[in-house]
């Protein structure tokens, strides 16, 4: 009986280094299941992309608003100017007719 015990006491040593192992191995599958896989990082960046695209498109529209807006009202601002130049150049024709007009008459008298 009692080589039979020291046998059975010989075989369960191997079977307790494999299980230290065995918490080992499951230690590092705990690990692992923190870590991300490949196709969550390549998801990550397709989305990551996606919304840089929509930002920069978004940007690009902005800039090209602002460029058009600042080009209408720069032609407004040229088109109020000239309106303006005409306007002070037909009244100071009218003032100078009418001065004409004057002195023509007094000639004719």
């Amino acid at each position: 009986m009692k080589m039979l015990r020291q046998i059975s006491f010989a075989a369960r040593k191997p079977f307790a280094a494999v299980d230290g192992a065995s918490s080992t191995l499951a230690a590092r599958r705990r690990a692992s299941n923190r870590a991300f896989t490949l196709v969550e990082i390549l998801v990550a960046i397709g989305i990551f992309s996606m919304v840089l695209a929509a930002i920069y498109s978004t940007w690009t529209a902005i800039l090209r608003a602002s460029k058009v807006g600042l080009e209408a009202a720069a032609a407004v601002q040229r088109a109020r100017i000239a309106g303006r130049t005409i306007e002070e150049t037909l009244g100071s024709v009218q003032c100078f007719e009418s001065g004409l007009l004057r002195v023509r008459r007094r000639e004719r008298r």
